[in-house]
């Protein structure tokens, strides 16, 4: 009986032992010697199960233990880099990348082990979006951040081609897989040329480290893409939605892998970058508006506006509200340069006369809007423009946090707000009268409500206002101001309200894009058609009403009688009639020769305003200003 005893409790625990150990060994990283084939996919399982075990609580330390206080920081550090990578800081994004290369250079020691996962010897064969990440990895110690224009320079590539389909050929700004590999094998016979290894054993492992950060916690194959100085980036704003549905795999055009990128003043589509799955892009475009506290999109709010960590602007939209999933990124610089530096092109002459005209124009206090369409450049231009604004408080209100004053201009008296799901821009907006400023700023008038706020701001609460739009003329931008003024309720006759715009907006900078070049079109003065006109004098209407008597000697009473007409008509023609305005355009862009020029001179009244704003030292350089461009043109004026 005790035999059987003992025989049973031993069988018990080596069934218990062995029942460990299998779980043990379950929970072991698996080795790549255990599979057939080593791919992206098999790498990918052990960086996700070393990572795990790197930062899984529980050491076998004690707290005493000297090595302790080590490890649990490194454990902290990989862990909260690896919480932020998720938005793209870049910090963590290096911290996670650098772990994940050492694990690869680990698995893979040897330039052969590499090649069976990628093969890195031939290149042509290989998947574009793997080729994208060798070719960042070789330009950024020479071109950092900025290989987007560096390819550009170089191979143009937001040139319109011809692009050939079974029923038309078109044209388009397509940066295809076709283009990606003539651009890296010329780059990689170049270093080739300079005796340098062609891709040497750390690039390799980089690239790699790179592909499966982007497969793990970044956005897919955009994420390097987005660390570059772009200006903006769409995804799934194109191709087909429908593919799926009727099995046409091979539609070179898919949601899926449209990737749109701002080249300059170009939308160029990097159809190379391909996300393959909706659950993927899904994925990313979530992951990619997930910074902040709002919450995150859903069938009842399918869309989304947020600010990114790197203050872009990003507007996320989902099915059924959008036809597919699609993402509109803006970037903003951080370190917008002068207006000078901004205007002062190789292909563009004389842009000393639109930058002297915008800071006589803030030195003297005036309401300006920048106006024009989206990407020509007005809210980076309003933003050098601010340089130009000295010991004034600045009060500014935006959709979200695009100008970034405070990082562009920190030593400048400036407080930035914009609205919530709880609070809106009316109620912002009357705050900043409470907050001591002097300037007062609307990063874009979108709102009814805002223009007509912005319109009281430039009346009552602030020296002056500046604020962009995106009127494509100065009737648009006029028209469009007076319109959400009568839309918001704040006015119900729509001469009254044009009246008021036009007793507050004075100048507008006008940007477009001309031969792939942002320029300053016009910089003009609204006048108000009774600024222009003055009530005709009473010795000459009497002079038109004898004249339309047609009689050697006309009847005084007659004459009084119709000179009253006339003028009463003029009254109420201008009470009446829609307010209407003219403009002076003094600054012009010559298209044909790319080149600024003067036009007409300023208002004797806007000119006396510009000067009784002006230090000493800014008169005599506005006299000297004047006298340099307009001095000798007919409607030059004087100052």
């Amino acid at each position: 009986m005790g035999q059987i005893i003992a025989g049973l409790v031993i069988t018990l625990v080596l069934i218990t032992v062995t029942f460990f150990l299998l779980k043990r060994r379950q929970g072991e990283r698996p080795d790549l010697d255990n599979y057939n084939m080593v791919t992206l996919q098999t790498l990918l399982k052990i960086v996700k199960d070393e990572m795990a075990d790197i930062t899984r609580e529980g050491d076998r330390f004690a707290a005493s233990d000297p090595m302790y206080e080590v490890i649990s920081r490194n454990k902290r550090r990989l862990s909260d880099a690896l919480r932020d990578s998720t938005y793209g800081i870049p910090a963590a994004r290096d911290i996670v990348i650098a772990t994940i290369k050492e694990i690869v250079q680990r698995e893979l020691p040897t330039k052969e082990a590499v090649c069976e996962v990628v093969d890195f010897d031939d290149t042509s064969n290989m998947d574009a979006s793997i080729k994208w990440e060798l070719l960042c990895v070789k330009l950024k110690p020479q071109y950092g951040s900025d290989i987007v224009g560096y390819l550009e320079k170089k191979y143009h590539i937001s040139d319109k081609r011809v692009v050939n389909e079974a029923r038309c050929s078109r044209y388009t700004r397509e940066f295809d897989a076709a283009m990606l590999d003539v651009i890296c094998r010329a780059e990689l016979q170049e270093v080739l040329l300079q005796g340098k290894e062609v891709i040497s054993y750390d690039e390799m492992t980089q690239t790699l480290a790179t592909v499966l950060f982007s497969m793990y916690h970044g956005f897919g194959v955009v994420d390097t893409l987005l660390t570059l100085k772009v200006d903006g980036v769409n995804l799934g704003v194109s191709g087909s939605t429908r593919y799926r549905i009727e099995g046409r795999w091979d539609a070179p055009y898919r949601d899926v892998n449209a990737v749109w990128v701002m080249v300059g003043p170009y939308w160029v589509m990097f159809s190379f970058l391909d996300f393959h799955e909706v659950e993927e892009m899904r994925r990313v475009i979530n992951q990619m508006v997930s910074w902040g506290t709002s919450a995150p999109m859903s069938e009842k709010k399918p869309y989304k506006v947020v600010d990114g960590y790197d203050g872009s602007r990003r507007t996320a939209i989902r099915p059924g509200a959008g036809e597919s999933w699609a993402i509109f990124i803006r970037k903003f610089n951080l370190s917008v340069h002068s207006v000078k530096w901004l205007l002062n092109k190789k292909a563009v002459h004389n842009y000393e006369l639109p930058m002297w005209t915008i800071y006589y124009l803030m030195k003297g206090q005036q309401t300006t809007g920048f106006t024009g369409q989206q990407g020509t450049g007005k809210t980076t231009m309003m933003a050098g423009a601010f340089e130009f604004i000295e010991d004034m408080n600045i009060r500014c209100l935006e959709m979200s946090f695009e100008l970034a004053l405070r990082e562009v201009y920190p030593e400048k008296n400036t407080f930035t707000v914009k609205p919530t799901e709880y609070v809106s821009a009316a109620n912002l907006q009357d705050l900043l009268k409470k907050t001591d400023g002097w300037v007062s700023s609307v990063g874009e008038v979108a709102e009814d409500i805002v223009a007509a706020r912005m319109i009281q701001f430039g009346l009552i609460a602030s020296a002056f206002t500046i604020f962009s739009h995106h009127g494509k003329d100065d009737v648009g931008l006029i028209d469009g101001l007076t319109n959400s003024l009568v839309a918001c309720g704040e006015y119900k006759d729509h001469n009254v309200a044009a009246s008021t715009v036009l007793d507050v907006i004075k100048h507008n900078v006008h940007l477009t894009k001309w031969n792939g070049e942002r320029v300053v079109e016009y910089i003009s003065q609204i006048v108000k058609a009774e600024t222009l006109a003055p009530y005709p004098e009473i010795e000459k209407l009497l002079g038109e009403a004898r004249d339309y008597l047609k009689e050697d000697k006309p009847d005084e009473l007659a004459k009084v009688f119709i000179a009253y007409m006339s003028l009463t008509r003029e009254y109420y023609t201008r009470r009446t009639d829609r307010v209407k305005f003219t403009s002076r355009y003094i600054v012009k862009f010559n298209k044909d020769t790319m080149t600024y020029e003067p036009g007409e001179w300023y208002t004797p009244e806007i000119e006396a305003s510009i000067i009784s704003n002006l230090s000493e030292e800014d008169r005599v350089g506005f006299k000297t200003f004047h006298d340099r461009y307009w001095g000798n043109t007919a409607g030059g004026g004087t100052v």
